[in-house]
């Protein structure tokens, strides 16, 4: 009678905790991680982007939130043509299209002009790019350094600011 009793309690118990397992919704979940993942979306005038890392993870708190390893972006812009960033680390927010990158952040655009920073906010929506840490930019026209940028797809102007230096180059050729 005793084996029989405790047959039945361990017997239930296993099945309380197989079942009790299963229960995910229940469950204080952990972080999701996704592995290359990516992020498609338009800009406000309609040009695509996307947004792609080596791995991200999800905020628990705010999961509209990606923390991303490596991240990749590459936007079709009006006045710059495909422009292509990368970083080392990155946290993209679907809420409000911000990428923020860090981390020998780098660009790329179609007319040949590439640039260096440690950090970079792009708003994809708007087609912006801003960073506070420093620039160092080369392009057809020359080269140029400083303290903070600010690149804007609706004028087609980069402004840099601070300590500028500034390297031209004679009858450049421009498009």
């Amino acid at each position: 009678m005793m084996i029989g009793v405790g047959l039945v309690g361990v017997l239930g118990w296993a099945g309380y905790r197989t079942f009790s397992e299963l229960n995910v919704a229940g469950r204080q979940g952990g972080a999701i991680r996704m592995v290359n993942p990516e992020f498609h979306g338009r800009s406000k005038t309609e040009q695509p982007y996307v947004v792609t890392a080596q791995s991200a993870v999800r905020d628990t708190r705010h999961p509209e939130q990606m923390l991303l390893d490596e991240p990749r972006l590459v936007m079709q812009t009006l006045t710059r043509g495909e422009v292509h960033g990368a970083a080392r680390s990155g946290l993209y927010d679907e809420n409000t299209h911000y990428l923020n990158l860090w981390g020998g952040v780098t660009m790329a655009d179609a007319l040949g002009y590439h640039f260096a920073s440690p950090t970079a906010r792009v708003d994809t929506l708007k087609s912006t790019a801003e960073g506070h840490d420093g620039t160092h930019d080369d392009g057809p026209l020359g080269r140029a350094s400083g303290d903070s940028y600010f690149i804007d797809d609706k004028s087609g102007h980069t402004v840099l600011t601070g300590h500028v230096l500034t390297h031209l180059v004679p009858h450049a050729v421009t498009h």
